[in-house]
């Protein structure tokens, strides 16, 4: 870690607290579970403006990752239309602050643009981020991953599911100081989760197999 930080990059803006919440629930098209994400941290603000990328393949959604203006990403079912109708900004907030959202379509890829006025006294010091998306996820799949792309200090992960879909398995790949975080299970939900002052490194994750 002092290697890190001191030789390779002296402003380097980890997440803290990271809590992502993924509900899954029924809907109209019987082939796709809708999902819910809830994602929340803190984190220093680098512009006044940020993206968040839904991709239909990960070709697309690749080019995604190595990018600091990207704060979140959803790999979509490539047989879904990419539109509104498939994936959904419910709201994008920093420090409570509702941003403006605009979204632009790139090479097989959705781009949402969130951004504020205010933010522009928020630049350079830490915020509470908070992104809420609506989308579809394929039942075919069998399982659900969830990845951490930056360097984070504390990881809470919980998914809730319907009772269809049986016994839940999580399998944690962490990288870091709590290789294997606690994962705590109940009808419905399941939760993998790190002490708050541990890091973990890119790329972590977990997979929820069903």
């Amino acid at each position: 870690m002092r290697s890190f930080f001191a030789d390779k990059d002296r402003d380097v803006h980890y997440r803290k607290g990271f809590a992502h919440e993924i509900c899954f629930g029924e809907n109209d098209n019987p082939q796709y579970f809708s999902a819910q994400t809830t994602l929340s941290y803190r984190k220093v603000l680098s512009a006044e403006s940020f993206i968040i990328a839904c991709a239909g393949t990960d070709e697309h959604l690749r080019r995604y990752f190595s990018r600091k203006d990207v704060e979140y990403r959803w790999l979509l079912d490539e047989k879904l239309e990419l539109d509104e109708s498939s994936f959904q900004l419910s709201s994008a907030r920093v420090n409570g602050i509702e941003l403006d959202c605009r979204i632009k379509y790139r090479d097989g890829s959705l781009e949402i643009h969130c951004s504020h006025p205010a933010l522009a006294e928020v630049v350079g010091k830490e915020a509470f981020f908070e992104i809420n998306t609506l989308t579809l996820y394929p039942k075919k799949l069998r399982q659900f991953s969830v990845f951490i792309s930056e360097l984070t200090q504390g990881v809470s992960i919980s998914f809730r599911y319907p009772d269809s879909l049986g016994a839940v398995q999580a399998v944690t790949i962490f990288s870091g100081q709590q290789k294997n975080p606690l994962i705590s299970e109940e009808s419905g939900l399941t939760c993998v989760h790190t002490d708050q002052d541990q890091w973990v490194f890119p790329i972590s994750g977990v997979v929820f197999s069903y």
